[in-house]
């Protein structure tokens, strides 16, 4: 019974950190592309700073 309490725990705890690591991911990944794309004057600011 305990292995099964630990075994959820252990799939929670995974699958938050696969989220904090995607959305960690999408954040770099917009770093990256707004610098190289051409200031737009439709969105002046970026609305994810």
């Amino acid at each position: 019974m305990e292995f099964g309490v630990w075994s959820l725990e252990f799939g929670v705890w995974s699958l938050e950190f696969g989220v904090r690591s995607l959305e960690l991911g999408v954040r770099s990944f917009v770093y990256l592309l707004v610098p190289l794309s051409p200031p737009s004057p439709s969105s002046p600011s970026s609305p994810l700073c």
